[in-house]
């Protein structure tokens, strides 16, 4: 099944609710000060003026219970949920562990401020703060978004009509503590949004006034397209593979292959391409500029947990599914991840020519580097693997050649955590989130994918 949703999506509260928060206990830390007499600390209160409080954060704090008061043994309940859940389906611990994270020490230090925590919305940036340190490997992040989560909640209700096999990601977002949990949310970040109006129409040279980001915001143009070299070297720069811009995008290249057609080199530029729908890249990149049938073929390995197997179910891994024992020898594989996994599958991809000739005729050339993750990461793995097109630039971000992302939903809460249930691998057994793809000719430091790739065309001269 395809990527669907723009990974892109921010995970981060749009309105930066985490910096106004109280420390666990409730108050913040001021610096120690040397010891006054009791009479000097008295005069000095009456005299010091009182610094003037936040606007935002008087709403916060007067809403700081917004999901209905949750106790704090229902707080506990949802941490300890989350991270069993975790453990039982989420491949990519032992890459956190490799990577120089103490993956029970974050657990211990967010448990215990779980413990002492006595609100809802200090309780949320807690979790929220706990996945934060497990650095977002595979996608993981808390949504703390009202519009992230409308996003999703639309998207997959309309594509569950046309592809059923969306109905667990729906069924997970659309139930009753979910909408409810996120309902209020969006109400309370309309309360600080009508703050933030309030003191831009007070004051609009102060400067302290934010204006939230839109959910829907996207940038004018997705594509840049340009003549390097009259005859000889195109270029075309996509910044990313989201639903909005296949259609149009998809006429703005056909156009731009027909004026290019016989050019010597076409360089497609997807550095810092966050990803999107793999659709994108299937019908207007590859499919144009084929002539015969491409296949890939990809390992994904995966448990069978209870969280993951209705996702798994849906997208169909289920039935060619075969124990990780039987998985073939890679040089490169963590042997260490396997404990963790007990299947996987053998995917393969198969891309037809939507045309009876190419449009495009010449070599192809894609710029990555490590902002290229997802959707976009599937499509560098895919030139890399059938020699579609040459990689240059650096390591990509990797998490590509998967499904979209499995969603935990906090029983008390009803808040979601979202993580990829998927471990993919690359030829050489290395995991793709860890490693990303290796470009066939890597950029030196300081030099841009751009300058190398043109160094390795004019060699080819």
């Amino acid at each position: 099944m395809k990527k669907v949703l723009a990974v892109a999506l921010s995970a981060a509260l749009i309105l930066g609710f985490a910096q106004f928060l109280p420390t666990p206990n409730g108050s913040r830390v001021a610096a120690a000060a040397p010891a006054k007499s009791k009479t000097d600390a008295s005069k000095a209160a009456q005299n010091k003026p009182k610094p003037a409080q936040d606007p935002r954060m008087a709403v916060l704090m007067a809403n700081k219970n917004f999901l209905g008061g949750l106790s704090n043994k229902q707080m506990q309940e949802d941490y300890e949920y989350l991270w069993k859940t975790l453990r039982e389906s989420y491949p990519f611990l032992g890459v956190a562990k490799r990577s120089g994270i103490d993956v029970d020490a974050v657990y211990k230090k967010y448990q215990s401020q779980v413990a002492a925590t006595k609100d809802d919305l200090t309780f949320v940036n807690t979790v929220a703060n706990a996945v934060e340190n497990l650095q977002g490997l595979g996608h993981l992040s808390l949504f703390m978004s009202s519009g992230t989560y409308s996003y999703l909640l639309s998207t997959y209700g309309e594509l569950q009509q046309s592809m059923p096999q969306l109905k667990a990601w729906y069924a997970a977002l659309s139930n009753p503590k979910t909408l409810d949990a996120y309902t209020k949310l969006a109400g309370l970040e309309a309360k600080v949004i009508d703050v933030q109006k309030a003191q831009a129409l007070g004051n609009p040279q102060s400067g302290n006034a934010q204006t939230p980001v839109s959910q829907g915001q996207t940038p004018a143009e997705n594509i840049t397209t340009k003549i390097l070299t009259p005859d000889k070297i195109a270029y075309v720069k996509i910044n990313s593979f989201g639903n909005e811009y296949i259609e149009k995008d998809g006429k703005i290249l056909s156009d731009f292959y027909s004026k290019i057609s016989g050019y010597d080199h076409l360089i497609i530029d997807i550095t810092d391409n966050g990803g999107g729908n793999e659709e994108y890249w299937f019908d207007h990149i590859v499919a144009p500029n084929i002539s015969k049938d491409l296949t890939q073929k990809q390992y994904n390995l995966f448990n069978v947990s209870a969280n993951n197997k209705p996702y798994l179910a849906a997208a169909d891994f289920l039935k060619d599914a075969k124990p990780v024992a039987e998985l073939p020898d890679f040089p490169k594989m963590a042997k260490e991840d396997l404990k963790g996994l007990s299947s996987f599958t053998v995917n393969e991809k198969v891309m037809k020519p939507s045309g009876e000739k190419k449009a495009f005729n010449g070599k192809i050339w894609v710029l990555v580097n490590q902002n290229v993750y997802s959707s976009s990461e599937a499509f560098a793995m895919f030139c890399k693997s059938t020699g579609f097109a040459t990689l240059v630039g650096t390591p990509t971000g990797g998490d590509g050649g998967g499904i979209d992302p499995a969603y935990v939903v906090l029983p008390n809460s009803g808040m979601v955590v979202r993580y990829s249930m998927l471990y993919g691998i690359n030829p050489d057994g290395t995991n793709n989130e860890e490693y990303g793809t290796q470009p066939d000719f890597v950029s030196p430091t300081g030099e841009s994918a751009l300058d190398t790739c043109l160094k390795q065309i004019a060699q080819q001269k």
